[in-house]
C-alpha cells in the first residue's frame, strides 16, 4: 500500500513539472549579480550559471517565494534571460534561439559588446565569422526571425564608413576600411598617439584612434614609471579625447575602454586581462580598520556603488572594525574612501532621552524608517536610552517619542477558565502581545489597543475562553489465580462413601451476592461488560479464583496525567564489609524498594467526545532475598494508546507473574528406606499463576455547563437514555 502511494505522489510531482524549490526571505543592497545568483542557487540548492556577460550589482528584495518565480523577477528587472537545462540555470544579457530549419534567428539583448554579441551569434547558428577589431562599444539588440547576414548588417550599420561585410558561402567576414589619411597609403590604419604633458604635470589624449600597446608606450615613457605588458590583447582605442588628468586617471581610462587592468606592486606596473588573476592573488592583501566616528554597521550604505562586496569585506562589530581584502591597489582605494568616510562631525554628540510610559527595552520597535538609523544604548536600572545624534536629529526624535510615550487607558477583562498566562503565549491573530498587560490576578488582563481591536478581541475570547474538558476513569483492577498442583506418593486420607442422587438428575444455581454482591460496585459491572460477564465474575469471586485489587474513580482535566499507585514500600539499610577484619556491618544508607501495582493514565479530548488515552501500567513483585544481597523484583509493564468515545470500556491484560513452591513429607523411618520408602513418602509442587486485569471507562463530563446550561444538560439525559 505504502508502494502505490509512493508512486501516486511521485506521478503528481513529476505531473505539475517536478520539485518546487521556495528560498527565504532576503534582500541585497548594492551587491554583485553574480554573487546574489550564487547565493539564490546555494539557498535553494540547484545550480544557477551566469556567463561573462553577467555584470555589475543590484538591490533586490526577495520575499518567500518559489525559486522560478524569484529568478524570473530578480532577472528581468536587471535585463538578464535564463535558460533552463537538466534542472540547471543558464543566466545570460543574451538570449539566442536559432531555428535551422528556416536558417533564422531570434535576438534579444541589453547592453552587450559588439564582439560578445557576434561571438554568441556565431555559436549558437554555428557559422563561421570572422572580423577585424571592433569597437569597444556596447549595444541592445531586439530581432526577430531574420537570417544571421541581415544580423551582421544591423550590428555594423552604424559602423558602414568604416567596416564592410563579406559574405561567402560558408563564412562572414567583417573587415576594417583602410584609412585613405595613412602614410604609407595601405590597408593598415594609422595609429595617433596624440598623448601629452602639460606643465602642471596632468595628461591630455585627442585621438581618433590608437592602439592600447602605443598609447601604454607614451603615457609611461612620459611619466617615467615602469611597467611590463602582460596581455595578449593589443585593440584599437577610437575617439579618445580627455583634458588635464592625472597618471593615475589616464592610466585607469586606456584600461577600461580596453578591458584591461593595472596592478601597482612597489612602483612597478603589470598590465594585464581582466580574468587575469595569477599576479593579483600573489600580491593578495588584507587590512583591519578601526573606525572612530562611524557605526561599521552603517559603513556599507555609505560606500559608492559597487565598491564593496561580500567577497572583499568582513565587518567585526565588537570591535567596530573593517577588515578589507583584495589586491594592494583595491584595498588601497577602498581604505582611503573609508578614513574619507570617518571623519568627526562636530554636531553629532550623545544625547538622553527619558521614558514614561514605553519600556526602554522595547523602544527599537518604536521607531520607525525615518529613525532605523538610531543605535540607542540603554541605560541600566533606568526607563532612559542615549544615542549619538545631531542637534536637528535629537529635537526630530523627542518630538516623535513626545506623541506615542503616552498613557494608553486600558480595559479589563475577566477571563472565565484560562490563565492570563496562559492566553499572552497563544494570542489570537486580533491582537499582538503589546496590546494586552497581564496583572497578578491570572482571571484579570487589561487590554491597551483601540476600540476595533477590543471588539474582535471578545469574539476570539468567546471562542478561547473555554472550559477544559474533564474526564472521569471508572477503573476496576482484578486479580486471577490460577494455581497447579502436582502430588507424587500415596495419601493415608480416607472417607466413608456416601451416595447422593438428585430426583432430577443434577442441578447448578447461583447468584450475584455470596461473597459480594455486584450491584455493590463503584464500577457498574453488569451495565458495562454485560450479564454474562458478571456472572462469571461473581463465580469466580465465590471459588477465590478471583479478587478484586481496586474499584475506584479517578478525575483529570484533558491533557494532563492521572495516576494510580496501590504498592508497598521496603526499606533496608546497605552493609559494609570491613577489609581488615572481614565483619560486615550495617551503613546509614537506607535504600527503599517499591513493589505493586502503579497504572498512569494521559487522555485528552477531541471532537464529538472522543477520549485518547495513553495508558501505562506497571505491576511488580520482590522476590527472596539472598544473603547480604539487596531481594530482586520481577516487573511486568504494558504501555498502550488507544482511542475510545467516552463511556466505552478499555481493558489492559497481559499483566502475568508465576511463582513456585514445593513441600514434601514421609513416614519416618520407613519413608528413609532407600527405593522400598518411595511408596511411604509424598512430594508436592505448587504453582501459582496471577493475572492483573484492567478495566476502565473513560467519561467526558462538562461540570461547568452541567450546571449553568440548560442544553447540555438535556443532552446529557437523551444520551444516557437512548444511548
Amino acid at each position: 500500500m505504502r508502494v502505490k502511494r509512493f508512486f501516486c505522489v511521485l506521478f503528481l510531482l513529476v505531473a505539475f513539472g517536478g520539485f518546487s524549490f521556495e528560498i527565504a526571505e532576503m534582500e541585497f543592497k548594492n551587491q554583485e549579480i553574480k554573487d546574489i545568483l550564487l547565493i539564490l542557487g546555494q539557498k535553494a540548492n540547484i545550480s544557477i550559471i551566469p556567463d561573462d556577460t553577467v555584470t555589475g550589482v543590484a538591490s533586490f528584495y526577495f520575499s518567500k517565494m518559489d525559486i522560478d518565480l524569484a529568478l524570473e523577477l530578480f532577472l528581468a528587472a536587471n535585463n538578464l534571460f535564463m535558460k533552463k537545462e537538466n534542472n540547471v540555470y543558464y543566466v545570460s544579457r543574451i538570449k539566442i534561439d536559432y531555428d535551422s530549419d528556416k536558417d533564422l534567428v531570434s535576438i534579444r539583448a541589453e547592453d552587450v559588446y559588439i564582439r560578445t554579441l557576434i561571438d554568441f551569434v556565431s555559436r549558437n547558428a554555428t557559422k563561421t565569422i570572422l572580423y577585424d577589431a571592433l569597437p569597444n562599444e556596447k549595444i541592445s539588440i531586439h530581432i526577430n526571425d531574420i537570417t544571421v547576414k541581415r544580423v551582421l548588417e544591423i550590428v555594423v550599420d552604424r559602423y558602414s564608413s568604416r567596416y564592410n561585410l563579406k559574405a561567402e558561402n560558408d563564412y562572414f567576414y567583417i573587415k576594417l576600411i583602410p584609412d585613405s589619411n595613412s602614410p604609407s597609403g595601405g590597408g593598415k590604419p594609422a595609429l595617433v598617439t596624440d598623448i601629452v604633458q602639460g606643465q602642471n604635470g596632468l595628461f591630455s589624449i585627442e585621438s581618433k584612434r590608437i592602439r592600447l600597446r602605443d598609447a601604454i608606450r607614451t603615457l609611461f615613457s612620459m611619466s617615467e614609471f615602469e611597467y611590463m605588458f602582460l596581455t595578449s590583447q593589443d585593440p584599437n582605442l577610437e575617439d579618445l579625447y580627455f583634458k588635464d588628468r592625472t597618471f593615475e586617471q589616464m592610466l585607469y581610462i586606456l584600461m577600461e575602454a580596453s578591458r584591461c587592468e593595472s596592478l601597482n606592486v612597489d612602483g612597478l606596473y603589470y598590465i594585464t586581462d581582466l580574468s587575469n588573476k595569477s599576479i593579483e592573488t600573489k600580491y593578495y592583501t588584507s587590512v583591519k580598520i578601526l573606525l572612530t566616528n562611524l557605526n561599521v554597521r552603517e559603513l556599507p550604505n555609505l560606500m559608492p556603488s559597487g565598491m564593496l562586496s561580500q567577497k572583499n569585506y568582513k565587518i567585526d562589530q565588537n570591535s567596530n572594525s573593517i577588515i578589507l581584502f583584495g589586491s594592494i591597489d583595491e584595498v588601497a582605494a577602498l581604505q582611503k574612501i573609508i578614513l574619507d568616510l570617518d571623519v568627526c562631525d562636530e554636531d553629532l554628540q550623545y544625547r538622553r532621552i527619558d521614558l514614561n510610559f514605553i519600556p526602554v527595552k522595547q523602544i527599537k520597535s518604536y521607531l520607525q524608517k525615518e529613525f532605523s538609523y538610531i543605535e540607542p544604548i540603554i541605560i541600566e536600572n533606568t526607563n532612559s536610552f542615549v544615542f549619538k545624534a545631531s542637534e536637528e536629529s535629537y529635537k526630530a526624535l523627542s518630538l516623535y517619542i513626545s506623541v506615542i510615550d503616552r498613557s494608553q487607558p486600558g480595559v479589563p477583562i475577566t477571563l472565565k477558565y484560562i490563565k492570563s498566562e496562559d492566553l499572552v503565549k497563544q494570542l489570537p491573530p486580533s491582537v499582538q502581545k503589546e496590546d494586552v498587560i497581564v496583572t497578578k490576578d491570572p482571571s484579570i488582563i487589561f487590554f491597551t489597543g483601540s476600540e476595533a481591536k477590543l471588539r474582535a478581541f471578545q469574539k476570539d475570547l468567546e471562542i478561547i475562553d473555554r472550559p477544559v474538558p474533564q474526564i472521569r476513569y471508572d477503573v476496576l483492577i482484578l486479580q486471577y489465580d490460577d494455581t497447579k498442583k502436582s502430588n507424587w506418593g500415596m495419601s493415608f486420607d480416607f472417607e466413608p462413601l456416601t451416595e447422593k442422587v438428585a430426583e432430577n438428575g443434577y442441578s447448578f444455581t447461583g447468584g450475584l451476592g455470596n461473597k459480594g454482591n455486584m450491584f455493590d460496585f463503584n464500577f457498574d459491572v453488569v451495565s458495562i461488560l454485560g450479564h454474562s460477564f458478571a456472572s462469571s465474575l461473581q463465580a469466580n469471586i465465590d471459588d477465590s479464583s478471583a479478587s478484586v485489587v481496586a474499584d475506584t474513580t479517578l478525575n483529570s482535566l484533558s491533557g494532563e496525567k492521572v495516576s494510580f499507585n496501590n504498592t508497598q514500600t521496603a526499606r533496608y539499610r546497605d552493609l559494609e564489609k570491613d577489609p581488615d577484619t572481614g565483619v560486615t556491618s550495617r551503613t546509614g544508607i537506607t535504600r527503599e524498594i517499591k513493589t505493586g501495582l502503579m497504572i498512569d493514565i494521559e487522555g485528552w479530548v477531541s471532537g464529538n467526545d472522543m477520549i485518547t488515552m495513553k495508558i501505562s501500567t506497571n505491576v511488580s513483585k520482590q522476590g527472596a532475598a539472598s544473603g547480604d544481597n539487596l531481594p530482586p523484583t520481577f516487573e511486568r509493564k504494558v504501555t498502550t494508546s488507544v482511542r475510545t468515545a467516552s463511556g466505552r470500556p478499555i481493558i489492559v491484560s497481559g499483566l502475568k507473574q508465576a511463582s513456585y513452591s514445593s513441600d514434601s513429607s514421609k513416614i519416618p523411618f520407613l519413608g528413609d528406606i532407600p527405593i522400598i520408602g518411595i511408596p511411604f513418602s509424598r512430594m508436592s509442587k505448587d504453582i501459582y499463576i496471577t493475572e492483573m486485569v484492567i478495566y476502565i471507562v473513560p467519561h467526558v463530563e462538562y461540570p461547568e455547563y452541567v450546571e449553568y446550561d440548560n442544553e447540555f444538560k438535556i443532552e446529557q439525559i437523551y444520551r444516557s437514555l437512548v444511548k
